[in-house]
């Protein structure tokens, strides 16, 4: 292996190594993301419990679901974040 060979292996092995921990914290986030979780605080201090007052059938869903629920919620005018008129 010639002297510039050798710099282009470790540049890829570089990279290499770069993407590789990429894909290890995105594979994380992802597993995160998916993982079914009771009700977030944010979700109880706005809405006063983690079922709505018993709209909700299952105390665990994944975050895009409690997202989701909070987005519905406060377009039926429910919620502290919600205007009345």
């Amino acid at each position: 292996m010639t002297a510039a060979e050798a710099k282009a292996f470790e540049v890829l092995s570089k990279k290499v190594d770069e993407l590789t921990s990429a894909a290890t914290v995105l594979t994380m986030a992802v597993k995160d993301a998916m993982e079914v979780k009771p009700a977030p605080t944010w979700f109880v201090k706005e809405f006063g419990n983690a079922d709505l007052g018993g709209l909700i059938d299952t105390p665990k869903k994944t975050l895009v679901g409690w997202e989701r629920i909070t987005i519905y919620a406060r377009l039926r005018g429910l919620g502290k974040g919600t205007k009345t008129k």
